[in-house]
């Protein structure tokens, strides 16, 4: 009996007795197309013939009768979900590289010791004090070194000496804070009635340092001009390194 594929043409001879229990499935051995084949009415006898494919008879697919109390369940593995060429190419993103971790800590790091050295200037001046002017130039306030000092018990008199009128100042300096106090310079200024200044001087700082709580006396004299009458005297502190602009 001939078969032929009906979808690549590829005939073949096969024995009729195959089909003895009547139509069966068949695949090609060529394009594994499968189809169902009958017994033919009427069966082709041939001896020998060029137009057959010496390939093997096509394959006899066993038909099974599924079992009705359990779904039918396909020999044949499931498609492969191929991506298709028009689908868009996935990228995977990547937050931080290892070049912005490391500029990101650099700058963490900057941030942090920049904002350190703003809100811990008072203890960074107290422990380097020439980072004061530093300070300073950049427009950041900074407490005086002589923050905590305080000026005490303070008397004027003026006095004929020798033909002079003299100006005598005294009084106490007293450290009012916990900590050991370099004494700065005084500067004093003498006012008239109307608040004008007559007169300024520099006095030296009375010790080097000044102990917590501790007091510690000035004095000063200097001549003064007779032709304007001294009402006041007011003080205040002035670093040392300010003694030569103290007449200015």
């Amino acid at each position: 009996m001939i078969l032929e594929c009906p979808s690549c043409g590829t005939r073949y001879l096969v024995q009729i007795g195959l089909f003895a229990q009547g139509g069966r499935k068949v695949r090609c051995a060529q394009c594994k197309n499968e189809w169902h084949v009958k017994l033919p009415s009427s069966v082709d006898v041939v001896v020998s013939s060029p137009d057959f494919v010496s390939v093997p008879p096509p394959e006899v697919v066993q038909e099974q009768v599924p079992d009705q109390s359990s779904p039918v369940l396909s020999s044949r593995p499931p498609p492969l979900n191929r991506p298709t060429p028009n689908l868009p190419v996935v990228i995977e993103k990547k937050t931080f590289t290892k070049g912005m971790k490391v500029f990101l800590t650099l700058v963490f790091f900057v941030a942090l010791l920049v904002f350190g050295s703003i809100g811990g200037r008072q203890l960074i001046v107290k422990t380097l004090p020439g980072l004061r002017g530093s300070y300073s130039a950049v427009g950041l306030s900074v407490l005086p070194e002589w923050d905590g000092l305080i000026f005490d018990e303070v008397k004027s008199e003026l006095k004929y000496d020798s033909g002079t009128m003299r100006l005598f100042v005294d009084g106490t300096i007293r450290n009012a804070s916990d900590d050991t106090k370099r004494l700065p310079d005084i500067k004093a200024r003498a006012l008239g009635a109307d608040g004008s200044v007559i007169q300024s001087w520099l006095i030296d700082a009375p010790a080097e340092v000044i102990e917590p709580w501790g007091m510690i006396s000035f004095h000063s004299d200097v001549a003064t001009p007779m032709e304007r009458t001294i009402e006041d005297v007011y003080l205040e502190f002035t670093s040392r390194r300010e003694k030569k602009n103290a007449n200015e």
